[in-house]
């Protein structure tokens, strides 16, 4: 890897880093496998991240307090990150 692509990558990591500090309780939704699709409220994520806190959550099946979802069942997520609504 040269510098340039070592650099690039760096800022990309500094942004995604900075998007999950930003989203900590703000509503989040996902879509997993199966279809199923999910609302919440983002509380935190692990450093890897492999995990993801979500509060609040509803699902299919019912609604659930708190919950750790592997990153590896998640397809996308989507969190409003814009303050003035």
């Amino acid at each position: 890897m040269n510098e340039d692509e070592k650099k690039t990558r760096t800022n990309l990591r500094e942004k995604f880093l900075k998007s999950l500090m930003h989203a900590v309780d703000k509503p989040v939704s996902l879509r997993l496998y199966e279809k199923t699709e999910v609302q919440g409220t983002f509380k935190a994520c692990d450093y890897t991240p492999v995990q993801i806190h979500v509060a609040e959550m509803n699902t299919p099946s019912g609604h659930k307090k708190d919950c750790l979802l592997r990153v590896s069942d998640i397809i996308s997520y989507s969190v409003d990150l814009d303050d003035t609504k």
